[in-house]
């Protein structure tokens, strides 16, 4: 793999020797790399090594000549090569380049590292508050089936190739799953808000499973204080060359009802991904928001981010909406055709706006699509009341006799 040392054991020779073929080595360089660096280092004192490097074949010996692209011949254990686009011949991604080390001390055991390093310019991270995420999406609970092809050298599976999964609001663990009946060597990579990626031969993620076959776990805990949030990324390493792989990835959440609502802050966005549903339902995830005695509005809006989805949006003083009889048992309903609904309650209203924590409920009327969106409560107060308004609150101030007040005050 890119970045990874390994050590060349090397037995004593009667003559000058290239391990190459079986004995050699080979490194795939992905499209989009910008070097390819191979290195000799930490040879056995007193023996001769030389470095020889060649695209899409393996170095040889011809008329006592080693045949290759690149060499670095020094009399000592420690050789390199770096091949770019300005090289001779230049790099060319989307190649295997073979490597081959020369033996040139005789009657000598020894040992020396080999190491071959490929640069690929840093995955662009997702835009923040939102936006198009890179890869495929999961949804927790439903397997995604994997078909890798096959590929001629250890390679990441990231960007465009990779998976994320957004958790849902109280989620206290996150497990992913990666499972196939072949034998074969996969790797799981994971990684919080941005992609995976092979950076200075290594690959950069927070978390990780490398067992030797293809069946690894990565598991993800928080707490009811801090749980999990956001979006995390996972990129497979695939280091078993010239073998289509079947496999399924899996992301299982854990710890969601048992938090109860999500209190919803005024003024403050708080994102939702809701797994694709069968049937039309209520969400399993409920909101509140704590509506204080000084209070003259309460506005509940909720928007999607997936085109062409339907959500309604409900809400219940003291008591969350439930489904009876095939109805929503709600006290404010906003019911459009589309995901972006507006619920706004005042002392007008019917029911009127009274004190106390509301229940907000989302109304699932898409099926068989997974749905993220964003839902925002926003409570105006009038001032100089006795109660403090919440934490981002817009605030009304009675107007000063004879005082002219701007428009919409």
């Amino acid at each position: 793999m890119s970045g990874t040392p390994v050590v060349v054991e090397t037995p004593a020779v009667a003559g000058n020797t290239l391990r190459t073929g079986a004995l050699g080595y080979q490194v795939f360089v992905p499209a989009g790399a910008t070097k390819l660096d191979v290195r000799l280092s930490g040879g056995t004192p007193g023996i001769d090594y030389d470095l020889f490097v060649r695209r899409n074949t393996t170095p040889e010996v011809l008329n006592n000549n080693v045949v290759a692209d690149y060499r670095s011949t020094g009399e000592t254990g420690d050789e390199f090569i770096s091949i770019t686009p300005a090289s001779a011949p230049p790099l060319v991604p989307g190649s295997t380049y073979y490597i081959a080390v020369g033996i040139f001390t005789l009657n000598r055991a020894g040992r020396v590292t080999l190491t071959a390093t490929v640069t690929t310019p840093a995955a662009p991270a997702p835009p923040p508050g939102g936006g198009s995420a890179t890869g495929t999406r999961l949804t927790p609970g439903t397997p995604a089936r994997l078909s890798i092809p096959a590929v001629d050298g250890a390679r990441l599976l990231a960007g465009q190739a990779a998976y994320y999964v957004t958790v849902p609001p109280g989620t206290q663990r996150l497990e992913l799953q990666l499972a196939t009946a072949q034998e074969v060597d996969l790797d799981l990579f994971v990684r919080a808000e941005t992609p995976p990626l092979v950076q200075d031969g290594k690959v950069q993620a927070e978390y990780r499973a490398t067992g030797p076959t293809g069946n690894e776990t990565v598991t993800i805990t928080g707490s009811a204080a801090q749980p999990l949030s956001g979006t995390y990324y996972v990129g497979i390493g695939v280091f078993t060359t010239g073998v289509n792989i079947t496999a399924t990835l899996s992301a299982v959440t854990q710890g969601v009802a048992a938090t109860g609502p999500v209190i919803l802050q005024s003024g403050v966005t708080q994102n939702f991904s809701l797994a694709a549903a069968a049937n039309a339902q209520l969400a399993g995830q409920q909101y509140a928001v704590d509506v204080p005695a000084n209070a003259v509005r309460l506005e509940l809006r909720l928007s999607s981010a997936t085109p062409g989805v339907d959500l309604d949006l409900y809400a219940r003083l003291g008591s969350a909406p439930v489904v009876s009889a095939g109805k929503v048992q709600a006290d404010h309903s906003s019911e459009g055709a589309t995901a972006s609904e507006l619920i706004t309650i005042t002392p007008a209203s019917d029911p009127a706006l009274r004190t106390g924590r509301y229940f907000v409920a989302l109304g699932i009327f898409s099926t068989g699509i997974a749905i993220d969106g964003s839902l925002v409560a926003t409570v105006v107060t009038s001032g100089g009341g006795a109660t403090p308004p919440p934490a981002g609150s817009r605030v009304i101030t009675p107007p000063v006799a004879g005082e002219v007040q701007p428009a919409g005050s």
